[in-house]
């Protein structure tokens, strides 16, 4: 069944967004449900974080609705595939 996840822009809580000189942290994206039942923090460099990064950076407020599934991986068992070639109209959603 396909469902539907959020996606936010991480939050960047180094040093440098502080005001102060320090290293910068590599970008994780949050991706949960309405209910949140699934949370993902997806690492930089993982598979698909590059395409939801960029779903997410295009809209205004850095936080996009998408389509989500769960699939049977044979060596991952598992996973869930997040779909950012088409979404969910993003208005209707309040979460």
């Amino acid at each position: 069944d396909v469902f539907v996840v959020k996606a936010q822009a991480p939050l960047d809580n180094s040093d440098d967004a502080r005001g102060g000189i320090g290293r910068m942290v590599p970008q994780i994206l949050l991706v949960h449900d309405q209910n949140q039942h699934f949370i993902r923090f997806v690492e930089e460099g993982e598979t698909g974080h590059t395409a939801i990064l960029r779903a997410i950076l295009s809209q205004r407020e850095q936080v996009i609705y998408l389509f989500a599934k769960f699939e049977m991986d044979s060596t991952l068992g598992e996973s869930v595939r997040v779909f950012t070639e088409e979404y969910p109209e993003q208005k209707g959603h309040v979460w």
